[in-house]
C-alpha cells in the first residue's frame, strides 16, 4: 500500500487518500452498517449515523450530481446545491419520495432492457431541472455502478464524447 500511496502522491493533481490500518476487517468493525451482505436489502442503517457520510459528487457543475440514498434524504444539502429533482436507480420497489412537496422524483431500473430509452427519460428529467436553473441528483439504493452509468452516459451525450 505504501507504493500505491507514493504513486498517487506523485500525480500532478491533488488526491485525497485515506489508509485504514487493518484493512477490511477494521472497516467492518468500525462501520458495520455500510457493509452489504446477500441477505440485506439496505446497505446503510438509518439509525447508525447521526450525520451524513458525504456530500454528492459534482458531475456537471450546478446541473448534475451523483450521490447516495442518504444524500437524497438530507434536505439542507439538497437545498444548498439547488437540487430539485432526484433520479433513484434501484431494482427495489417502494416509496423513496422522502419530500414529495419539495422535490420531483423518478425511479429507474439499474439495467433496463432498453438502456437508451431509459437514458432519454433521465436526460429529459435532468434538462427540465436545468431549464428552471436547478440541479438533479442521481442516487442508487445500493453501491453499484448502475447509477454512475447513467451519469457517464449523460456526459457522453451532452459533451459529445466517445468511448
Amino acid at each position: 500500500t505504501n507504493a500505491l500511496l507514493r504513486e498517487f502522491h506523485s500525480l500532478n493533481r491533488k488526491v485525497n487518500i485515506s489508509h485504514l490500518e487493518g484493512g477490511f476487517k477494521a472497516f467492518l468493525t468500525a462501520y458495520p452498517g455500510l457493509i452489504i451482505t446477500e441477505d440485506k436489502k439496505s446497505c446503510i442503517s438509518e439509525t447508525y449515523f447521526d450525520v451524513p457520510l458525504s456530500i454528492p459528487t459534482v458531475v456537471v457543475p450546478a446541473r448534475l450530481f451523483l450521490g447516495s440514498l442518504e444524500d437524497s434524504k438530507n434536505v439542507e444539502i439538497m437545498r444548498s446545491l439547488r437540487i430539485k429533482r432526484v433520479v433513484l436507480v434501484t431494482k427495489y420497489k417502494g416509496v423513496y419520495t422522502f419530500y414529495p412537496d419539495e422535490f420531483d422524483y423518478m425511479r429507474m431500473e439499474p439495467l433496463p432492457v432498453s438502456f437508451e430509452n431509459s437514458a432519454n427519460l433521465v436526460w429529459n428529467f435532468v434538462n427540465a431541472a436545468d431549464y428552471d436553473r436547478n440541479a438533479t441528483i442521481l442516487v442508487g439504493h445500493s453501491v453499484d455502478s448502475a447509477t454512475a452509468t447513467y451519469a457517464i452516459a449523460y456526459l457522453i451525450q451532452t459533451e459529445k464524447l466517445s468511448m
